[in-house]
């Protein structure tokens, strides 16, 4: 089909954010990034309640829907302590919605490479595309998919050749035709460069230039020059929107 001009173009949707703040685009795959034991996959957990609640996130707003988050380096027990830390105060009616569109699988001990040597997918990709075309139990489509860490999921090439790279962040983008156009959202480690200058750009994530060039948005997490190591959540790459002032962080629980 041809494009016409006339046609009407509706909005861009956001998975977190909107027009006026952009933060995370809905439909796009993307990479949160940050030195080891910062706290990614606290905030991540975060985000994963916030969105399968409907609840704002760090102040702003986010597409609820149905959430998968595949916790790669966790076991079951290590699910659960975080999932009672992230729920502490919520309300009954609001853990319940969790819990109703929240698929948390523990992939400590499993192999989890969804890209083989050649660039394809391997068995285990073809069979979580299969699973996630049927939508969840509740209807609803998947808002979210997230992934954590990166490395557990690529080919040992994906971050030191850029080919690899840019073929792993498309064998990423089958993900994003499944029930409710998710984001699909990588956790990642920054280099060791970006540490000791505490960089929070997009440049610093670790690997080759293939990753950052091929995903539509860039956050890292960063420790700030103070007494305290800060941590500040900065949106170097966001390429449908302006960017953000770094955000500041502050951790509760474990």
């Amino acid at each position: 089909r041809t494009f016409n001009h006339q046609d009407p173009i509706p909005p861009r949707p956001w998975l977190v954010g909107d027009e006026a703040e952009p933060v995370i685009p809905q439909g796009k795959v993307a990479i949160l990034a940050g030195e080891g034991a910062i706290g990614k996959s606290t905030l991540l957990i975060d985000l994963a309640l916030s969105v399968a609640a409907g609840k704002p996130w760090l102040g702003f707003t986010t597409s609820p829907g149905s959430v998968l988050l595949v916790a790669g380096e966790e076991d079951q027990n290590d699910i659960q302590r975080r999932l009672k830390t992230g729920l502490t105060d919520w309300s009954e009616a609001a853990t319940k919605t969790v819990l109703d569109r929240l698929v948390i699988v523990p992939g400590a001990g499993r192999s989890l490479t969804l890209m083989d040597d050649r660039g394809g997918p391997t068995a285990l990709c073809r069979e979580l595309i299969g699973r996630l075309q049927a939508p969840p139990d509740h209807g609803e489509g998947w808002s979210l998919i997230a992934l954590d860490p990166l490395s557990r999921f690529a080919s040992s090439a994906v971050e030191i050749d850029n080919v690899a790279a840019t073929a792993f962040v498309s064998l990423m983008e089958r993900l994003l035709t499944v029930p409710g156009k998710p984001t699909v959202l990588l956790t990642h480690h920054t280099s060791q460069i970006a540490r000791n200058e505490q960089s929070g750009a997009a440049t610093g994530v670790r690997g080759v230039t293939g990753l950052t060039d091929a995903v539509r948005c860039v956050l890292t997490m960063t420790k700030t020059k103070t007494k305290n190591d800060d941590v500040h959540l900065n949106v170097p790459k966001q390429n449908y929107g302006r960017g953000l002032p770094p955000i500041p962080l502050i951790r509760e629980g474990a």
